[in-house]
Order: structure tokens, then sequence, then C-alpha cells
């Protein structure tokens, strides 16, 4: 984990994120750089605030730490997932498959959610992810066949907005909004570039 930041959290650092959806943070780099006050005031995420200041009643006193960068290994290649609300001048949120267990008529199933991280928290030295999540699971194998598969981002906050062992996160994915210059919650999921060569081959008509 990298790019970390902490807050201690008192009764007006929690109205202020209920009021204004901010929180002033101490970024590590302030203890190791000659920065401008520019730097030391990244905003996160409004919807990660929200989420931490509910998660965050009565608990007063409590330290978070949280970054916005993390490395996980995913089938075996170790790669960054960013939850930056300024990487290089711009906003970063990666998105990724999500592994969910979820109940239903026939008991537990394992179900996978296409997500944008919008941070990185923890909280009694436990870390997790925090998401948004899309309104329905995807079925890996549709892509596969499809290549690039619509899917709506959900925007219930009281269901899609969730947090996540980091372990919950599958593998990285290639996401693209429907409309660059709206924001919008229809988005399209591509197949990643290390499946092409097989979905071209099947694809391939030899006479």
């Amino acid at each position: 984990m990298t790019g970390r930041y902490e807050f201690v959290v008192t009764e007006e650092v929690l109205q202020n994120m209920a009021r204004q959806k901010t929180v002033r943070v101490k970024w590590k780099f302030d203890d190791n750089k000659n920065v401008t006050g520019s730097y030391r005031n990244y905003q996160l995420n409004e919807d990660f605030v929200k989420m931490l200041c509910d998660q965050l009643q009565g608990a007063v006193g409590t330290t978070v730490t949280g970054c916005t960068k993390a490395v996980i290994c995913c089938s075996g290649i170790r790669t960054a997932f960013y939850a930056h609300p300024c990487f290089r001048g711009h906003k970063w949120y990666d998105w990724a498959l999500i592994h969910f267990e979820e109940q239903n008529q026939q008991g537990i199933v394992e179900t996978h959610y296409p997500s944008r991280i919008l941070g990185y928290l923890s909280i009694d030295g436990k870390p997790e992810a925090a998401i948004q999540c899309s309104s329905k699971p995807i079925d890996w194998n549709t892509v596969e066949r499809q290549f690039i598969v619509p899917i709506k981002l959900g925007t219930d906050f009281n269901v899609s907005f969730v947090t996540v062992p980091i372990d919950a996160i599958v593998h990285p994915l290639c996401v693209f909004p429907e409309n660059i210059d709206d924001e919008s919650d229809t988005f399209y999921v591509v197949l990643p570039k290390r499946n092409w060569s097989r979905y071209f081959g099947d694809r391939i008509q030899i006479q």
C-alpha cells in the first residue's frame, strides 16, 4: 500500500464529512517532502467520504489509515490498483472485478461485479477497499463471447457502495463510459488483452 494518509475521528470531523463530504487528512509524504499547500489539499472522493462518515459513527478517537494505491497479485501477476484524487493532476479510480458470496434460494453462490475502486482504508488494522459496484453481476463467459459488454453502475448508496476485503479483488478491468462528456451510469467492459488471441483465434475460419 502506498500514498498513505490518516486522520483521527472527532465529532467535528464527522460533522464536516456529513455536511461538506470532505475530510482533512495528514498525507504521509508531508513529513518527507517539501511540498506546496496544494498537495496537502487533495480531496478524497465524495462518495468515499460519505461511506467513511456512515461507517465511523460512534468511533470518535479512532485513527483511520488510507492509501491511494494497492499492489495485488492477480493470477500470479502483481498489479497496481489506483484510487487517487489527483494522480499527475487528474482523478484516477481503477476498475476491478470483485468477488462476492451472495445468498439466494439455492443457498450461497459466488458472483462477480465490475466495480470502481473509490479508496482504501484500514480501521483497527483491517485493510479494505471501498467500491461502487455495478447494479448486476457479470458472467465472465459473456465477456469472452461478446468482447464488449454493457453494464450499469449501481447508484443506490445502501446497496452498491460497499467495502470489501482486499483479497476480493480478482483482476483489473478495462472499462469506458457510454458518454465521456456527461456523468453516465452506463459503461462497457472490454475483454482483457490477454484473452484477445483466443477470442480472435476462435473466429478464424480455415478453408
